[in-house]
């Protein structure tokens, strides 16, 4: 039997609900934005408003799911198949429900002038290089697990990557 539990952790991998953990990202999101472009007033509600709709209307999709799926009984196949299901919104969930084909993302575009939204541009580009940073170093000591490195080596490797590929 498939319960709320375990539904809300296939799909959130979290001990918040998957509703308050959306909310949460949205909060941030629009912190984030107010730090780095010092929105007027409505330009904030604007973009608030944006927000909580992208926020509902993944509220209200898996809302549906989680009623047809939670409290029943399922053979190992189905159970794979409910699974299946669910892991679109998972991986919408884990990419941040603020992401580029959102409601948000279009309102943002239109909702900052030119010299915001180069501020918010440029500190989106930081983001990814100090992500891709990480992840190229995260790479590099995995790939040591199976071919041990000096740290001269590993040094290299790393800058060698990071200077030749983008994020």
């Amino acid at each position: 039997q498939l319960t709320e539990d375990q539904f809300n952790s296939w799909l959130s991998n979290g001990s918040q609900s998957p509703e308050d953990q959306a909310k949460s990202q949205a909060e941030m999101e629009l912190k984030e934005i107010k730090r780095i472009c010092g929105l007027a007033d409505p330009q904030q509600v604007k973009l608030e408003l944006a927000a909580q709709g992208d926020v509902d209307r993944f509220e209200t999709s898996i809302a549906q799911l989680r009623e047809e799926v939670v409290g029943n009984t399922y053979s190992q196949q189905e159970i794979g198949e409910v699974y299946q299901r669910i892991q679109p919104f998972a991986q919408r969930y884990q990419h941040g429900l603020l992401g580029d084909d959102s409601l948000f993302q279009k309102c943002l575009v239109s909702t900052l002038d030119d010299e915001q939204y180069a501020k918010y541009d440029e500190a989106q580009f930081e983001r990814r290089c100090v992500s891709y940073d990480a992840k190229v170093r995260l790479y590099v000591g995995l790939l040591e697990r199976s071919l041990p490195m000096t740290h001269k080596q590993r040094t290299f490797l790393v800058n060698h990557l990071l200077e030749h590929t983008f994020p």
